[in-house]
């Protein structure tokens, strides 16, 4: 019978902040970027970044509205549930916070394919690295 193969590159862990059993704690957490636009029914993980950079805790995750966009506490994944705007917080174990914004669009065409952005950026990076060397 006819089949597919499909090869997907990289990895879609999920990333977990480690524990912090030496006690290090950070003197500062911060997001790279300030705002991220996801399509309704995708989702997205932004890292949140350390200073100094070997320090550890643990990070929470909170959505200002869960209406509009859901964080999994413990990863920061978020997801875009309906149209709008919401404000994504994380907090270390020492109370330090940053915070984002997101902001959910309409999905293309009225179609919801979670897989299809991080693949598509991926592509997308190929390709303008690939057009890059060309010139």
């Amino acid at each position: 019978s006819p089949y597919c193969r499909v090869t997907i590159i990289g990895d879609n862990t999920p990333v977990i902040p480690p524990s912090n059993p030496s006690g290090n704690e950070p003197e500062e957490i911060s997001f790279e970027k300030s705002s991220v636009s996801i399509s309704k029914g995708f989702t997205f993980q932004q890292e949140v970044n350390l200073f100094p950079a070997n320090s550890s805790t643990n990070i929470q995750y909170s959505s200002s509205n869960s209406w509009v966009a859901t964080v999994d506490a413990r990863t920061g994944f978020v997801k875009g549930i309906d149209i709008g705007e919401a404000t994504i917080t994380a907090t270390s174990s020492n109370n330090l916070s940053c915070s984002y914004r997101v902001v959910v669009e309409k999905s293309v065409a009225g179609i919801t394919m979670p897989m299809v952005a991080p693949l598509a950026n991926k592509l997308n990076k190929i390709i303008e690295n690939t057009m890059k060397y060309k010139k």
